[in-house]
């Protein structure tokens, strides 16, 4: 059987429904990490976001090729982030 809306686009509880045993929780839980690594992740980050505006700011200013590289330098120090996260170091 197919889920259906109501009319305004919502689901209620008396709206036919497939019985699954996760369909409370089928949602995902938001990332709540207070790790050993969330202090070095949050500096990763503010040097992430420091890198990029600087190299946004050298492409428009001074030489193109430099505030790339800028760019992309800040763009390795979001991809350790990025895996320190994922890999819940």
């Amino acid at each position: 059987m197919i889920e259906q809306p109501e009319e305004n686009g919502a689901f209620t509880e008396n709206s036919p429904t497939i019985s699954s045993p996760l369909r409370k929780h089928q949602h995902l839980e938001p990332f709540r990490d207070q790790g050993p690594t969330f202090v070095f992740r949050q500096w990763l980050n503010v040097l992430f976001i420091l890198g990029a505006i600087a190299g946004i700011v050298l492409v428009y200013t001074h030489s193109r090729d430099l505030g790339i590289y800028v760019f992309i330098g800040a763009g390795v120090l979001k991809f350790i982030e990025l895996s320190l996260r994922l890999l819940k170091l």
